[in-house]
């Protein structure tokens, strides 16, 4: 997608916009920008090894898995005589893709010094973001077997990382041509071979029979359950990159996103619980921004960094803090019988802890509807997109509200004397607000 650093348009009378401008909000997306790059830096790299004989289909795997079609052929660097390097700015990974393994015993094992040598230069580098995390080895499904090299191959890369077989071309169909039916007893034939010679390895994280992009009117499958058990292969220190790179798994960026806005809720009950009016505010705003900027890090997203800043920023302006505040404590200090101003810094922190959730769970939404290609960027710049945002945002309050108002309720009914206790209330309301997600 193209750049376009034009501002979203805005409302002349929003609220949010005086406590932009003290950011350097408005006129100078800077700000954003640079969160999002420190976001991003953050996420390090995850880095894989693709192998097979050439022709199994590796380009086409792996531009179906991950974002910004990475293995675009002619983009590879050359790493080795036998292997090169697909990586794309603005997705945090590396693949390392290996040739000439169909060729003599001699080119195999060269491949197998190179990524051996490989996987130890990086392990040096003492730094995770920069460890080989695994290893895919593809077969063809239409080759109908698995030849002993191929299996010697995986046993001895298998030694420093984890590895996943992949059959490419598979097939699910039973009653159509007999060439489809075919393949798909191939691929199933192979599968077992590979489990039954590499089951015993420690290294050995399963086989998957894929059918990657759509080929003769059969629609493609297994790239979910290959993701899935990818994301367990990858370490914990690169599981936030993976998830970035990857586009099969929309809930799993759903998922960590959330992770982010509850972190958040509970900086801006913080924030939101120093008692001096209205002094909280910047800092508010500077934390949503934050948090959108992490999750946009997170969540990965095919956006130009310009258009992604200008929708932080847009989103604050529509749904930010000033804008909604009074609507929450109203609706806040009906929850808690005897309230009245007793709780007011209570009441003030649990406030900035819904509108950050209620603006992480819009915010989500939207990267969602992006990421699904229910909207496009098009579709940001539109009057019409800011209405809905709004919309968004009051319907999360909403839910918000509404599993409040169970907590509430269930307080009341466990323990009658603490409906007298604003306090409490106030702190019950806090701790159930912790749990959403």
């Amino acid at each position: 997608m193209g750049s376009q650093a034009e501002k979203f348009d805005f409302d002349a009378d929003s609220d949010i916009l005086p406590i932009l401008e003290m950011l350097g909000g408005v006129s100078r997306i800077e700000t954003v920008l640079g969160m999002l790059d420190k976001a991003l830096a953050e996420l390090g790299h995850v880095n894989l090894i693709i192998a097979g004989k050439s022709g199994v289909g590796k380009s086409t795997l792996i531009n179906s898995v991950f974002r910004q079609d990475v293995a675009d052929t002619g983009v590879g660097k050359p790493v080795t005589e036998k292997m090169r390097l697909y990586e794309r700015e603005g997705v945090p990974l590396r693949i390392y893709d290996t040739k000439g393994l169909e060729l003599d015993a001699a080119a195999q094992a060269q491949t197998i010094r190179e990524i051996n040598n490989l996987i130890q230069s990086k392990r040096s580098l003492g730094e995770e973001q920069h460890y080989i995390h695994g290893i895919w080895y593809c077969l063809n499904a239409g080759c109908a077997r698995v030849e002993d090299f191929e299996l010697a191959f995986i046993r001895k890369i298998s030694s420093e990382v984890p590895v996943i077989v992949v059959i490419t071309r598979g097939s699910r169909a039973k009653d159509v041509l007999k060439g489809y039916k075919q393949r798909k007893h191939d691929a199933e034939a192979m599968k077992k071979v590979v489990d039954d010679e590499l089951s015993s390895l420690p290294q050995y994280r399963g086989c998957y029979i894929v059918l990657a992009k759509k080929e003769d009117g059969e629609r493609p499958f297994g790239l979910e359950e290959l993701t899935k058990e990818t994301a367990r292969m990858i370490p914990n220190q690169a599981k936030k990159a993976f998830t970035n790179a990857q586009k099969v798994l929309i809930e799993q960026k759903v998922q960590a996103s959330n992770l982010i806005i509850n972190s958040y809720a509970v900086t801006a009950a913080t924030i939101g619980a120093v008692p001096i009016p209205f002094s909280d505010a910047p800092l508010l705003v500077s934390a949503e921004l934050a948090m959108c900027a992490r999750i946009t890090a997170t969540f990965g997203i095919d956006l130009d960094k310009a258009t992604a800043a200008n929708l932080v920023v847009a989103l604050a302006g529509v749904t930010g803090v000033t804008v909604t505040g009074k609507l929450v404590v109203s609706n806040l200090l009906k929850l808690i019988p005897g309230a009245g101003s007793v709780a007011g810094g209570v009441i003030s922190g649990t406030t900035a802890a819904i509108l950050m959730q209620a603006l992480g769970r819009t915010y989500v939404a939207v990267l969602r509807m992006l990421a699904e290609g229910e909207k496009q960027e098009d579709d940001l710049q539109k009057k019409a997109f800011q209405n809905e945002m709004k919309a968004m945002m009051k319907k999360e309050l909403k839910k918000i509200f509404a599993d409040l108002k169970k907590g509430a309720k269930k307080e009341v009914q466990s323990d009658p004397l603490q409906s007298t206790s604003s306090d409490g209330m106030a702190a019950e309301i806090l701790k159930n607000l912790a749990d959403l997600s």
